[in-house]
């Protein structure tokens, strides 16, 4: 049995989190024994990895990620343990130290698993950049990087990252989870206090800077100003600085009773069904964009800025803008609002058709398998 550590900072609500979790589900549990390595505890998906078979959860404990020596002692004591025949590192310095104690501590196999694209360092913290900057130096002493998107690939090959050894897994996405649900839309909608008539526009994802809410705010003054009857609604967590200058600005536009911010939600696909059309605005840094693929898998047109895979994910299931345009995603979602129900609805069929047949689960489980028996094969 080919044992994998896989090293993620926490297991928060997010798209690199939620996809290990959708492969740990999936991995072959006669072939491979999984290990889950955390800097920090708790998250939305501890308690699930818990209780999954052929899965040990491991915490190191950190007080803050400059906790250097917590990292590298926690770890080489959890290695020494469960003597893992691959470390694969999921997101910046988790890389870093998956390659330290792989290729000099330990004698283990090193994947990295990077997602983003064109990433603006410039809005997140100076230590994010020089990891950056150090794991594309770095990267030639890894057996694999798996990346989420061809974008990403590419992205990274111009970063310096050993092109050579770079392989293209997109995401998977769990298509019997992500799935219709008229009945529980429609209860969040009388929850909301929000007719089936009137349109209701989405916007699902953390608030982080590459999001682009600001965007996405700026657009729906447009539309409210053209269109009193519309709606939207905002599913996200973030830090408190973000909401709140978001807030502000929602104020600031005018939009005060016209947005609903719902926080974290665990019930995304009916958050989904509740509306007429979501929408990805991001302006950078997306590599595969999840929620785009799980609108469409519950049968909801999309509106997405060209960032990433976007185009490639979002197929016939909605239209593609540019980044950091207001005025072009207002358009678009106005184009959609004005189509009728019929023609929504054979959207939202067509985008999920595409989704089952591109971004099944077994497909990304199958993929990464076959990396681990390849890296694992040099043993």
């Amino acid at each position: 049995m080919i044992r994998v550590l896989f090293l993620v900072s926490s297991l928060h609500q997010g798209g690199a989190e939620r996809q290990l979790v959708t492969l740990l589900h999936g991995l072959d549990r006669k072939r491979f024994r999984s290990i889950v390595v955390t800097y920090y505890p708790g998250g939305t998906w501890e308690e699930s990895l818990r209780r999954l078979p052929c899965v040990d959860l491991h915490c190191l404990g950190l007080k803050n990620r400059f906790d250097l020596a917590g990292m590298i002692m926690g770890l080489s004591k959890i290695i020494r343990r469960t003597r893992p025949d691959i470390l694969y590192g999921l997101l910046g310095d988790a890389c870093t130290l998956a390659l330290i104690h792989g290729k000099i501590i330990g004698k283990s196999r090193v994947i990295w698993g990077l997602r983003a694209t064109n990433v603006d360092f410039s809005q997140y913290s100076l230590i994010s950049g020089l990891v950056y900057r150090l794991n594309a130096y770095l990267s030639t002493r890894v057996d694999r990087i798996i990346i989420n998107s061809w974008a990403g690939s590419k992205y990274h090959a111009d970063q310096g990252y050993a092109c050579k050894r770079i392989t293209v897994i997109p995401n998977g996405i769990d298509t019997g989870y992500f799935m219709p649900q008229p009945d529980k839309g429609a209860d969040l909608r009388r929850q909301w206090q929000i007719s089936p008539a009137i349109p209701l526009i989405g916007r699902v994802g953390r608030l982080d800077p590459m999001k682009d809410y600001a965007t996405f705010l700026k657009a729906a003054k447009t539309v409210a100003a053209r269109r009193p009857d519309v709606r939207f609604v905002i599913a996200g967590d973030g830090p408190d600085q973000i909401l709140d200058d978001l807030k502000a600005l929602s104020c600031s536009l005018g939009l005060d009773e016209r947005v609903l911010w719902l926080g974290p939600r665990e019930d995304l696909p009916a958050v989904y069904s509740a509306c007429t059309l979501t929408s990805s605005s991001s302006s950078f840094g997306e590599g595969f964009p999840n929620v785009v693929a799980e609108s469409l898998a519950c049968e909801v047109p999309c509106v997405a800025t060209d960032v990433g895979d976007s185009s490639r994910v979002l197929g016939p299931g909605g239209m593609i803008v540019p980044p950091g345009n207001p005025a072009a995603l207002a358009e678009a979602w106005e184009r959609i609002i004005s189509l009728s129900q019929q023609q929504q609805r054979h959207t939202g069929k067509k985008g999920r058709e595409h989704v089952i047949d591109s971004f099944g689960i077994q497909k990304m489980v199958h993929a990464t398998e076959k990396v681990f028996l390849s890296v694992a094969s040099y043993l």
